[in-house]
């Protein structure tokens, strides 16, 4: 996968793991540290 660090809308940038899946025709992305709603 590759890490990249991705700027959320309150301005904190939290590391994200892109992972692209052999079966898969886009990338699923996961984000540590973010937790939605």
């Amino acid at each position: 996968g590759e890490s990249v660090m991705v700027p959320m809308r309150d301005g904190i940038k939290l590391p994200t793991i892109i992972a692209l899946p052999g079966s898969g025709s886009y990338p699923v992305v996961l984000t540590r540290g973010y937790t939605a709603g």
